[in-house]
């Protein structure tokens, strides 16, 4: 679709964005996962807009999740979370509003700048739908504050949700959540330049396949 959008001569600009509907009918068994969704979006937003132009990261109608990291503490019901929800600004870049209408409840996520680049679009879908499908298979717990956007919080981001293996949880990786690993860390780069995982370890460039991001993620997101 963007292919022809683009051969028809569809441009873009800075008032553009790119923005993204997922089904979340698991919501319904399990409220709970809702909770684990904002934990885990609320500990990477930095992470994620660093992947976004910068005239993404100021924007009113895509702006931060609020700095209320147990909003949804405790909330194991349906009528709970939609509760707790309910006076959520729709315009913030995880937009939970939908999860509160009907019987097709879904989140949006409204930070991309837009785009008319396939392999851009792919990338970006294909991180938030493993991020959507991690708070689901785990139970991602609330952190005290967003992790700051550097290299090795990027490398944390896509280790955490299977874009990268990883012992213990992500041991294989599907092949084109890999290409959209490195796509989306070329992406990182053009917009933050080329930081080292440890600027502290100059002798030597660690990569967070190690046991040193196995033990964090294990103290962020539980079986």
């Amino acid at each position: 679709m963007l292919d022809l959008l683009r051969y028809a001569g569809l441009r873009v600009n800075a008032s553009c964005g790119h923005h993204i509907h997922l089904s979340f009918p698991e919501m319904k068994a399990e409220p709970t996962h809702v909770r684990s969704l904002w934990n885990l979006y609320h500990r990477f937003q930095d992470v994620l807009f660093g992947l976004l132009a910068p005239s993404r990261r100021g924007n009113t109608y895509c702006h931060r999740m609020p700095n209320a990291t147990k909003l949804l503490h405790g909330a194991n019901s349906v009528r709970e979370v939609r509760r707790r929800l309910r006076n959520y600004d729709s315009r913030c870049f995880l937009n939970t509003t939908h999860l509160l209408e009907g019987d097709s409840p879904r989140i949006e996520i409204r930070a991309h700048h837009g785009t008319v680049d396939p392999a851009k679009a792919r990338s970006w879908l294909l991180l938030n739908m493993a991020m959507m499908d991690h708070s689901i298979r785990r139970n991602c717990q609330a952190a005290p504050e967003s992790l700051p956007n550097s290299r090795k919080s990027f490398d944390n981001l896509v280790t955490t949700c299977g874009l990268k293996p990883r012992s213990r949880v992500y041991e294989s990786v599907d092949p084109a959540l890999r290409a959209a690993a490195k796509a989306l860390l070329k992406t990182w780069k053009k917009f933050n330049g080329n930081q080292a995982m440890y600027p502290q370890r100059k002798s030597k460039q660690i990569d967070l396949d190690d046991g040193e991001a196995v033990r964090e993620e294990e103290a962020a997101c539980a079986g």
